[in-house]
């Protein structure tokens, strides 16, 4: 699972240009999402009606899996290694096998190939039985089990209609419009309960939002951190933590030459174990990204770099953090009482 990372060039007088809309702005995007909590209930209320009918017909699809299993289990025949019954099983190099009766149908229906159970698999011409061949009508009852709980899913699904998530027939702007996507400040927008935790984070998301330039995506936010170190390590960067001081970065930046582009790929090829081709191309791919960001970090006075990684959860360096909690905190207060309840 990727961890999203982020870079922001983050210009404290910038993003106070900007904090006068923020009233405004979240009560018009609190609006849009007034109906969230109805169509939450909404779908919750379904999903049980929905975990109602598969309850009831899971005693009939069990059945109907068992006596199609029954099929190869009563002529000595299995899935390589797995207990008809049970769906436990190890193969000849010691790996445990556990299948559900799901997998087991999904098995027999692609591969639909079942041997011997003591078969030797090493043996050339195994005898096997197949789904395709010996029992081409084998889960018609199983499927037309399913269907029925299908279409019955299907029935209630008509007849139950969900409640919109967000009122369309309130406009936002562009900036609005912008924030709902890219500041993810959910606490702000759709909650209804206080809690001081969820505001601060949220009113940082907010602050970077206003007073930032931001990289693109970066294609692997896996290596992204592999890419940073490389940079420090080859250019001798003064760092703040693992984050190269501003100065730092706009100096590797502005002094790139073949030779130290060569040094970055060597560094990568060595501690990635990678060929020069791949550590070229993604290196370049991480330069291409943060460059525009270099860019304004180097033409804005009071412009800092921000590392933020994990959808929020953590910001670097701790001094931008601390910066940034600080700066929570005066908003939360010269804020608070104009977005009732949560701030």
């Amino acid at each position: 699972m990727s961890v999203d990372v982020d870079y922001f060039s983050f210009s404290p007088s910038r993003a106070d240009k900007e904090w006068p809309n923020f009233v405004e702005d979240f009560l018009v995007l609190r609006k849009r999402h007034a109906p969230w909590d109805d169509y939450v209930e909404d779908a919750r209320e379904l999903e049980k009606q929905k975990e109602k009918i598969e309850a009831t017909y899971e005693p009939k699809i069990k059945k109907a899996a068992h006596d199609a299993f029954a099929f190869f289990k009563d002529k000595g025949f299995v899935i390589p290694w797995v207990d008809w019954e049970t769906g436990a099983g190890t193969d000849r190099w010691g790996n445990v096998i556990t299948m559900s009766d799901v997998d087991k149908i999904d098995y027999l229906q692609s591969a639909g190939v079942v041997y011997p159970a003591d078969a030797d698999h090493d043996a050339k011409n195994l005898p096997f039985m197949s789904v395709s061949r010996d029992a081409p009508q084998l889960f018609d009852d199983y499927e037309s089990v399913v269907d029925r709980m299908n279409r019955d899913i299907a029935a209630l699904s008509g007849a139950s209609p969900i409640s919109d998530s967000q009122d369309t027939s309130v406009a936002l702007n562009e900036r609005q419009d912008a924030i709902e996507k890219d500041s993810r400040s959910s606490y702000l927008i759709y909650e209804n309960v206080f809690d001081e935790e969820s505001l601060l984070r949220d009113l940082i998301t907010v602050d970077l939002y206003y007073g930032s330039r931001k990289t693109d995506y970066f294609e692997d936010p896996k290596i992204e951190h592999w890419h940073l170190l490389a940079l420090i390590d080859v250019f001798d960067m003064k760092t703040d933590g693992n984050i190269p001081l501003k100065d730092e970065l706009i100096r590797v930046f502005t002094t790139f030459t073949p030779r130290k582009l060569e040094e970055v790929i060597q560094w990568m090829m060595r501690e990635m174990d990678w060929d020069h081709k791949t550590s070229d191309g993604g290196f370049r791919e991480y330069v291409r990204s943060v460059r525009p960001l270099v860019k304004d970090l180097e033409n804005v006075p009071d412009a800092l770099l921000v590392r933020e990684y994990g959808g929020g959860e953590k910001v670097e360096p701790n001094s931008a953090q601390e910066l940034l909690m600080k700066r929570a905190k005066k908003h939360a207060e010269q804020f608070k009482g104009l977005l009732p309840p949560v701030l």
